[in-house]
């Protein structure tokens, strides 16, 4: 009887090392690509989203009175809730602006993303648990409006985070005022500086929120403004070395992330600091764009110095 022919004894001597060698490098160049995209990949969806990154702003105003030096303002944007952001990482923004125990908090637009009727409670609830020392203000975003604004206003009434709908709110201090206004969104055409200016009082610094930063431009122009914080563009949610953006929406398009001096002259200049957001639409990826939280310090300053 023969004896059965094995498959290796066929061939030549070399080939089983070097099979091996090409299933070695093979698997290198595999692991290599796994490497460069399911790393990132977990990263960006399921790491960098939650890592909150606090940004700590000293904001210099001129004429800003001397009552108001020192005083904090915590800002964060786009929440979308409804969509990635559930009630439990809401709960987590929340605690780390509470931790910050800042006097004031602004919320510059995009509450959720679809469905408000469904997450009225959420948002409600979510956002009374906010504890600044004075007051809490908010303004409404595109995605607010493209869904339903009065149950948005509703939910916001209820929390007692006060909307500011192309209005201001005035504080008081010790002789001197603060102004904190609010225009409603300009890519729905809803904003009307112009009915803010009209009773706003000529005396004391004024601070704008207003959900879109690009419009910066036209706010500057009236020479009335010292800052004005804005959120809208998630800071493009992923941001490649020394590309920055892939993607940035309109009305964001100028203007994506930190802090920009606005305006022509001296005299009409406005500072604009443009949040990162916390929250994110569709796809839930954020790669080298960690979600923000600002906490400003206003500082009484004369000559504003010159951005790094």
């Amino acid at each position: 009887m023969s004896r059965p022919v094995s498959s290796r004894s066929s061939l030549p001597d070399n080939t089983s090392a070097v099979t091996r060698r090409d299933f070695i490098k093979k698997t290198a160049y595999l692991g290599a690509g796994l490497a460069c995209t399911v790393g990132p990949a977990a990263w960006a969806t399921k790491f960098e989203p939650h890592w909150i990154e606090t940004t700590r702003v000293n904001l210099p105003i001129q004429n800003l009175h001397p009552a108001f030096d020192g005083l904090t303002l915590a800002q964060i944007s786009d929440l979308h809730i409804g969509g990635w952001m559930t009630e439990k990482r809401l709960a987590e923004v929340v605690d780390t602006v509470n931790s910050l125990q800042p006097d004031l908090v602004a919320i510059t637009g995009d509450f959720v993303t679809r469905a408000p009727q469904q997450y009225r409670h959420t948002i409600a609830e979510g956002l009374a648990r906010f504890k600044p020392r004075i007051d809490a203000f908010g303004v409404l975003g595109n995605h607010d409006h493209w869904t339903h604004p009065k149950t948005i206003r509703d939910a916001l009434a209820k929390s007692g985070v006060q909307e500011l709908n192309n209005s201001f709110h005035t504080l008081h201090r010790d002789g001197g005022t603060l102004h904190i206004c609010g225009l409603d969104d300009a890519w729905m055409e809803m904003s009307d500086v112009s009915r803010v200016l009209e009773t706003l009082p000529s005396k004391g610094t004024a601070i704008l929120l207003a959900h879109e930063p690009d419009p910066a431009d036209d706010y500057a122009k009236t020479g009335r403004f010292a800052a004005h914080l804005a959120g809208h563009t998630h800071g493009g949610q992923i941001r490649a070395p020394f590309v920055g953006a892939l993607h940035l929406p309109k009305f964001g398009e100028k203007y994506d992330a930190g802090l920009y001096r606005v305006g022509a002259t001296p005299e009409k200049q406005i500072q604009l600091y443009v949040n990162r957001g916390v929250g994110m639409v569709w796809p839930y990826v954020r790669l080298n764009c960690r979600p923000e939280v600002t906490l400003f310090t206003l500082r009484a300053a004369g000559i504003l110095p010159a951005l790094p």
